[in-house]
């Protein structure tokens, strides 16, 4: 390769060396990670001659992302469930677990702009998963579905069933 060609090789080289050295990156804080656990136990289904109680342990994983100055723009949010639905009448009971993804959008208020919803539970009789778009959050924080897809495990067929098997 003669000189004058390497030349001509170096100034667009250097030029986008140049340019990326001048590039600002867009300003971000760092993310903040929160983790906590807790129980949940309470009546959770009418089933025919006795309510069903649910009890569950939650471990909750929250990640805010946002801008310099601090102020959360999104977030990530994942609970884990493991437990049970049961009869405290008779101990019967069915094991119940699963997870519930949630990616926020938030507005500078902290209200959210949009959440997308992805969950999955395993269980015997209400088996489920699927996705769930959400809009902006009203004044009382309600959001409307966008849209929503997968497969349903609450239908009255399921809940049925789950009921006869803890009626046993």
């Amino acid at each position: 390769m003669n000189r004058q060609h390497l030349r001509r090789l170096m100034a667009p080289a250097l030029t986008l060396v140049a340019l990326a050295a001048l590039a600002t990156p867009v300003a971000a804080s760092r993310p903040e990670m929160y983790a906590w656990s807790n129980h949940r136990e309470g009546p959770a289904l009418d089933c025919p001659g006795f309510v069903a109680y649910g009890e569950w342990d939650l471990d909750h994983t929250l990640t805010l992302f946002g801008a310099e100055d601090g102020t959360p723009d999104s977030d990530i949010e994942t609970v884990a469930f493991d437990g049970s639905f049961y009869n405290p009448a008779t101990g019967a009971s069915v094991a119940d677990r699963g997870t519930k993804r949630f990616l926020d959008e938030l507005a500078p208020d902290g209200s959210y702009l949009s959440t997308v919803m992805t969950y999955q539970r395993t269980d015997a009789f209400v088996h489920e998963s699927g996705r769930v778009v959400l809009g902006p959050s009203d004044e009382n924080g309600d959001q409307p579905e966008r849209s929503s897809v997968g497969h349903a495990g609450f239908t009255d067929a399921n809940i049925a069933a789950l009921c006869a098997e803890l009626s046993e």
